[in-house]
């Protein structure tokens, strides 16, 4: 099954285990708990004000909510937030009338402040951890992750080409950006095109032939083409494709087999496409016009 984009990160969260075990190295970032512990602290707050009837009616409501919300996201914690104090200054206006006291709304509204402030933070955080900032692809250990993903799939049955893109030379960092924004509206809803390294993409191709990666490639190399460059003749970019079969141990050896074939590519001498097969590096049988 093909992972799926969601609004909150931007990302896929049927790898954020093997991410966090895989990746991160230490885990996910701390503010997760610093969000609880001042999420705890303000709802204290609120809990400890002299509005009576808040204190017992809503009370517990503030403190299951406040404490899952750093997971919720901005929306979530503003929506609680923004009810939490209507909720609170109606009790409030029922049990003391037009005089009563707004401690407790105001502290449920810094509170939300604080919440959303570290949860803004904690995205922006796993944002730069799983998307690339320049290009807004999925940077490498996102698309690492996808391979291992999507290889554990074809171990089962399922069809998996790779394509390794590359530059045959320096490019710039605002190219890339723009060469980003290219790949990323070229490809099929199901496939994913991470960046691999300085100067590499990797196009993850679930169900797909390598003649169909051969398609997938040449117009990868179409988009990046169309790609102005003011500061004179852009690199062309290569591409090395590799085919999931029972000789592929690992996400490992299906790489270093595509890239094999980029590196080739990068040559020119044989054609800007390339397939490792078992025979050698060569040509897709499908004929490719570039």
């Amino acid at each position: 099954m093909a992972p799926s984009r969601t609004e909150s990160f931007g990302t896929y969260p049927a790898f954020v285990n093997d991410i966090l075990e895989g990746v991160a190295g230490k885990g996910p970032p701390a503010v997760e708990f610093l969000a609880v512990l001042l999420s705890a602290v303000a709802t204290a707050l609120v809990l400890l004000g002299p509005l009576g009837l808040a204190r017992w009616a809503w009370g517990p409501a503030f403190v299951a909510g406040l404490v899952v919300l750093p997971w919720r996201g901005w929306r979530g914690v503003a929506m609680f937030g923004g009810v939490g104090a209507v909720l609170l200054a109606v009790a409030g206006v029922a049990t003391f009338g037009p005089r009563a006291p707004l401690d407790p709304v105001l502290y449920l509204l810094a509170a939300t402040a604080v919440v959303a402030t570290v949860e803004a933070v904690r995205a922006h955080r796993w944002r730069s951890l799983l998307l690339d900032p320049i290009t807004g692809l999925p940077g490498p250990p996102l698309t690492r992750a996808m391979l291992r993903h999507e290889v554990a799939a074809a171990r089962r049955g399922r069809p998996l080409s790779v394509v390794v893109l590359g530059f045959s030379g320096r490019t710039d960092e605002e190219r890339l950006r723009e060469v980003g924004k290219a790949l990323r509206s070229r490809g099929r809803a199901m496939d994913v095109v991470g960046r691999l390294g300085p100067d590499t993409f990797l196009g993850i191709l679930p169900t797909e032939s390598p003649e169909g990666a051969a398609v997938f490639a040449d117009r990868m190399r179409s988009a990046a083409a169309s790609v102005p460059s003011p500061s004179g003749p852009a690199p062309d970019l290569g591409a090395g494709i590799a085919f999931f079969d029972r000789d592929s141990a690992d996400e490992g050896s299906l790489l270093e087999r595509a890239t094999q074939a980029l590196n080739q590519a990068r040559t020119g001498m044989a054609g800007p496409i390339l397939l490792y097969t078992r025979s050698g590096v060569q040509p897709p049988r499908l004929q490719v016009v570039s």
